[in-house]
């Protein structure tokens, strides 16, 4: 009996080493070609530095901010807002140093005229023409100005406009018209710091150089 043959048997392939495979991403690779992953890597090398440095820049600007915000502040550690470099009193005390100021820099008849200054003798009971013009002071001679009062230099042709005039004193509380001492206003017969200048007006008195008329608080 004759025997069919046999199919013949193929040889089964072998999986060659891993070291031989050759997957396909890693192709460029064997090539001799720069991959993606290959540049990828690279540029984080580059960048690496590049992004080390900006973190310690930032890091340091931000912890040097305080210090100079505190600067620019102008403010020392021990300014308070209740401090005495601060609030009413000062500004009132403020206020009170710039009207002297204003007042000192006046003529005769410029202090005589203003409501918030007076002239007063330097040496009271002297008539040698000296004069010093400073702030007003208290209720009798705040808004009252000199130059108006009868003997102040203003032209009061009737006895009733003087009267007028004195009472704008005297309608006061505890105030009381005081009159001028021989004082004469016409230019030259006196000053303060400032010399009489055009302000003053020209004509002779046969007496002068004492105490100017003023309202005063009224002797107890």
């Amino acid at each position: 009996m004759r025997r069919a043959p046999r199919a013949p048997v193929r040889a089964k392939a072998s999986r060659p080493p891993d070291s031989v495979v050759v997957h396909r991403f890693a192709q460029p690779f064997a090539d001799g070609h720069i991959g993606a992953p290959d540049r990828h890597l690279r540029c984080m090398n580059v960048l690496r530095p590049i992004v080390v440095a900006a973190l310690a820049l930032q890091l340091a600007s931000c912890s040097s901010a305080p210090s100079k915000m505190t600067k620019s502040s102008g403010m020392s550690s021990s300014a308070t807002p209740g401090s005495a470099s601060s609030g009413p009193a000062h500004a009132e005390s403020a206020r009170a140093g710039g009207q002297a100021a204003s007042c000192e820099a006046l003529t005769r008849t410029d202090c005589m005229k203003s409501r918030s200054c007076t002239l007063v003798s330097k040496t009271p009971g002297a008539r040698d023409g000296q004069y010093a013009c400073r702030a007003a002071q208290g209720p009798c001679e705040e808004g009252v100005a000199q130059f108006d009062l009868p003997g102040g230099g203003a032209q009061i042709p009737t006895r009733e406009l003087g009267d007028a005039a004195i009472r704008s004193c005297t309608s006061r509380a505890a105030c009381e018209y005081e009159a001028g001492d021989c004082y004469c206003a016409a230019r030259g017969y006196g000053r303060t710091v400032v010399e009489d200048g055009p302000e003053a007006e020209e004509w002779l008195c046969f007496c002068s150089g004492g105490a100017p008329p003023a309202c005063r608080a009224g002797r107890a």
